[in-house]
């Protein structure tokens, strides 16, 4: 099944950042910027067996199924992105979510089963993940333009998201 097959072809997964995870599978948008200019972003590299079986996974779900990847898939080409657009998205979204679920596993697990190896391991994760949400918001938050209130912009958003994480870690 794919879920055989994803989990033995992405063996790292529960133990990576969604970031990470995106990009090892090739769907991490990628920036071509240089300077004022902002470039289209593409996705390169990664596992390409893998994202082939879960292109095909996805392709069914998105547009076939009814669940939450259906709803994502409708709401991105609702907006004008392409379909390819809009199911890459999909995959990414689906292996973030994928690695998390794995991650938060491996401590379950490890609490059930008295593993303290495996609470580590799935404590590490977990810490990971909530360190990239962090550092996703701080960016999102430090990108937005000046207004009234902060009239030089939101650029210390991102000293605090670092601060944030390195107290968090």
């Amino acid at each position: 099944t794919t879920a055989v097959a994803v989990a033995a072809l992405l063996p790292e997964l529960g133990r990576i950042s969604g970031r990470a995870s995106a990009a090892l599978l090739g769907v991490a948008p990628f920036a071509d910027d240089s300077g004022d200019r902002k470039g289209e972003r593409h996705i390169a590299g990664g596992r390409e067996d893998v994202r082939q079986l879960l292109y095909m996974s996805v392709l069914r779900a998105a547009t076939q199924g009814q669940g939450v990847l259906r709803a994502f898939y409708l709401r991105l080409t609702g907006r004008g992105k392409p379909a390819k657009v809009a199911l890459t998205a999909c995959m990414r979204k689906m292996i973030v979510r994928l690695n998390a679920m794995l991650a938060a596993a491996k401590f379950a697990g490890g609490m059930l089963g008295n593993t303290y190896a495996l609470i580590a391991d799935g404590a590490e994760s977990t810490l990971d993940i909530f360190s990239s949400l962090m550092v996703w918001a701080g960016f999102r938050v430090a990108s937005r333009p000046p207004d009234a209130d902060h009239p030089y912009g939101h650029g210390k958003a991102e000293a605090v998201a670092a601060l944030g994480v390195a107290v968090f870690v």
